[in-house]
């Protein structure tokens, strides 16, 4: 069968959907092998439809621009599967696959026709036959609510009753290079190559994989966090030193959000960081419920943990955080690993009635 993907990122395949994409064929070749080509518009030359609806004035529908549609409309025509590969920008899909779509006018006749739903569209001129067609698309924003809805119906009503859609929120997830976000993004990657077996199986994914496709990598709170610390700039009016310590408590927030809290109890296991060279201090506070970030010293609980660094080496360790690399941190008889290395060390000092510090 001949596949076609049409993919609408204007980072081409280094964007956050194109990783979901990219799993999805995976899992479709492993069931058989389909002739795939990836169109990434990004790269085309595809100007802008002009409105002048020549293609509907001459009998072969031929578009007064002359461009990378010319071979485009074609493969469009010829696929059994159309695979439509987009970021959600500002709540629909990307200008680049807009414009693909609206340059595809020429296939159908300005005459128009009811719909079944009691829209209207106009007549095609090719037979489209048993064409099917796949939305996979991801965004930055945490809730589906009030996000994807116009997308999603966008595409129901171009192709309703020929569609399946995968549409993955928390795609900021796909750029950070942390070890436990790469494990959680590796495993909904899982199933999206479960999704697409599925789908060259059948033509259909199954319900129990659509559900898992919607589980959530992060709480809202936890993912506000880490996908707002790749945004973190001075804010009008701010001193040199007050926007030094909103990023370390960024810093630290973020830290936290990386930190698993499946091992803690309803009471708290509780690292605290002094930063040495600007008299700053904050603790994180976990338990299996809940984060919480306290800067006011006058508000701390007795710590498991306590982390003394200056500012420019607890931003160092950030790096080594977000990059997932192997970052030791001196001082215990095992060593530490990142932000798992703190919670090992807590729940220990928890087990043990003990607080270590700890001096980078």
């Amino acid at each position: 069968m001949k596949v076609l993907v049409i993919n609408g990122s204007p980072r081409g395949e280094a964007g956050n959907t194109y990783h979901i994409t990219n799993a999805f064929l995976k899992g479709m070749s492993m069931i058989r092998e389909d002739d795939v080509e990836v169109v990434n518009l990004i790269d085309r030359n595809i100007g802008f439809c002009r409105g002048c609806f020549h293609c509907w004035n001459n009998e072969e529908g031929v578009c007064i621009q002359h461009d990378d549609m010319d071979e485009l409309r074609p493969k469009f025509q010829a696929a059994d599967i159309v695979i439509w590969s987009t970021p959600v920008h500002t709540f629909g899909m990307s200008a680049l696959m807009k414009n693909f779509l609206d340059r595809l006018l020429p296939l159908h006749l300005g005459t128009m026709e009811e719909r079944d739903d009691g829209g209207d569209e106009h007549i095609c001129r090719y037979n489209k036959g048993v064409k099917k067609h796949v939305l996979i698309a991801s965004c930055g924003f945490y809730s589906y609510v009030n996000n994807v809805e116009a997308l999603e119906k966008h595409f129901e009503i171009m192709h309703k009753g020929r569609l399946e859609t995968i549409i993955c929120c928390e795609g900021a997830l796909f750029r950070i290079h942390h070890s436990d976000v790469v494990r959680r993004a590796n495993q909904y990657l899982t199933v999206v190559r479960r999704a697409g077996k599925e789908y060259a199986y059948s033509g259909q994914i199954a319900d129990t994989t659509k559900e898992q496709l919607r589980h959530r990598f992060y709480n809202r709170t936890e993912y506000h966090i880490l996908a707002n610390h790749h945004w973190t700039v001075p804010r009008e009016g701010m001193t040199d030193e007050e926007y030094k310590l909103r990023k370390l408590t960024d810093v630290i927030h973020c830290m936290g959000a990386l930190m698993n809290r499946d091992r803690f109890t309803k009471e708290p296991g509780v690292a605290e960081f002094d930063v040495t060279d600007l008299d700053f201090k904050a603790q994180i506070r976990l338990t299996v419920e809940k984060l919480e970030i306290v800067t006011d010293p006058q508000s701390f609980l007795p710590c498991h943990i306590r982390i003394e660094v200056s500012s420019e080496r607890l931003i160092e360790l950030d790096r080594y955080v977000r990059s997932g690399q192997s970052h030791s941190i001196h001082g215990s008889k095992a060593g530490f690993h990142g932000t798992q290395a703190i919670v090992n060390r807590m729940l220990w000092a928890i087990q043990n009635g003990q607080c270590a510090t700890i001096r980078l």
